[in-house]
């Protein structure tokens, strides 16, 4: 939970899960994030999406509102070009109506355009998302917005308008599709997934790290069967080459199982540079920022 003015950042997710995703450290009071990763064995192609939950300042119509939306979307920008993904699903209140012109709006534009990112919900039913107490003021201002890549994965968009919602946003919900997003999985090897971490540490493992393990075994083992395990043929050539794919998926199953739930030890390159979060980060920020703004002005 990152907490910020009156509401916060936050993603929960189902325990069985945890062999999937990884949670991810963010020093922004904007944004939270984790990594799911999925697998698809008819192709072994490994798919990295990084899910952010955001809370991005509001406009107040001021140079002031602008600069720190500004500042915020430049954080934002750099925690995304230090991570590793495929695709990215960002959800949450942008505080930004695309219906109305802003320069808030247009900031959020040119980011979406440098990402590659479009607007998910544009297809939804959605009217409006917030509505303030007095009900004289509506706009649609909490959005979904994906890697265009995965735009038929976002499935179901719709908001809900209850008695038993006490606040002024009303909840947006949304749906993955992993079997649509399965057929556009890109390519990433083992040696790369792994690039950033090195040994099991099997002294660090625990009960709930075998349960993973197990879970996703036993999630996945199901798809490796076929007419080959009832062969009583030595000497069969028509099911040699399934049984040695199916060898071959199987010890790729077990190899993502290990990597996704057991522990590692990091190595010296993992490891945090001492002074960058509190002394270097924000100074980085601040180019990043001022360079786009440079940029712009030609």
């Amino acid at each position: 939970m990152v907490d910020h003015n009156y509401g916060g950042c936050t993603i929960f997710f189902r325990k069985s899960f945890s062999y999937c995703i990884t949670r991810l450290k963010s020093c922004s009071t904007h944004f939270c994030a984790l990594l799911l990763q999925l697998l698809n064995f008819s192709n072994q192609q490994i798919v990295s999406i990084l899910i952010v939950n955001v809370y991005l300042p509001t406009n107040y119509s001021t140079d002031e509102s602008s600069i720190i939306f500004r500042e915020t979307i430049a954080e934002f920008e750099g925690f995304l070009l230090t991570q590793s993904y495929n695709h990215v699903i960002i959800a949450g209140d942008f505080n930004v109506d695309f219906a109305k012109v802003s320069p808030n709006c247009t900031i959020l534009e040119s980011f979406m355009q440098a990402f590659d990112l479009i607007r998910g919900d544009t297809c939804s039913d959605i009217s409006f998302t917030y509505r303030r107490d007095d009900h004289q003021s509506y706009s649609w201002v909490d959005h979904v917005i994906c890697s265009s890549a995965i735009q038929n994965a976002i499935n179901n968009i719709m908001s809900v308008d209850s008695v038993d919602n006490f606040s002024d946003h009303l909840p947006v919900f949304f749906t993955l599709n992993c079997s649509v997003l399965s057929t556009q999985l890109r390519p990433i090897s083992i040696s790369q997934r792994n690039s950033t971490s090195t040994k099991i540490n099997w002294s660090k493992i625990t009960e709930d790290d075998i349960c993973n393990f197990q879970y996703l075994l036993q999630h996945n083992l199901p798809l490796f069967f076929s007419s080959a395990h009832t062969c009583i043929d030595p000497h069969c050539s028509v099911h040699k080459d399934n049984i040695d794919r199916f060898c071959h998926q199987l010890l790729l199953a077990i190899d993502l199982a290990a990597n996704a739930c057991f522990p590692k030890i990091l190595s010296r390159k993992a490891c945090r540079v001492p002074g960058w979060n509190d002394k270097a980060r924000s100074f980085r920020q601040k180019a990043i920022l001022w360079d786009r703004i440079w940029k712009e002005c030609g």
